[in-house]
């Protein structure tokens, strides 16, 4: 009889063990669901501020357009300088925007590209697996 007590008040024990460390695990769960609300109710009012902000900034550049600056061609060395009907046909070549880009580094640097190859010795900071001189110092 006294064994079946002992058996009795371990199995309680564990129960009670269990019950606690289930009732831990849902205050847990709980604290982790209420941190969850917390954060979409702040998403929801800064999206709720940001389109209001963005509407108020559409009605005044409605109301407060300017148009763009042009810059003059004197501030760009003339041997950078490309015509527009050079620069439709680069552009009418190439099949997206760094293919473009390609053909404009092509047009503007030629002597990396001519016989000696320079691309092939210098990159930005130097050194590299083939040795390559630093491009700017």
């Amino acid at each position: 009889m006294q064994s079946q007590l002992n058996a009795l008040e371990a199995h309680v024990r564990t129960l009670t063990r269990d019950v606690e460390k289930l009732r831990r695990q849902g205050e847990a769960r709980d604290k982790r669901q209420q941190a969850i609300i917390d954060n979409q109710r702040k998403t929801h009012q800064l999206l709720e501020c940001l389109i209001t902000n963005m509407e108020s900034n559409k009605q005044q550049n409605i109301q407060t357009s300017t148009p763009t600056e042009i810059t003059d061609d004197e501030s760009i060395p003339q041997q950078y300088q490309i015509e527009t009907d050079e620069l439709r046909m680069l552009k009418n070549d190439t099949s997206g925007p760094g293919n473009l880009a390609a053909h404009l580094v092509q047009r503007l640097f030629p002597e990396l590209f001519g016989e000696t190859n320079l691309r092939f010795h210098y990159n930005w900071t130097g050194g590299g697996n083939l040795k390559k001189g630093v491009m700017c110092s």
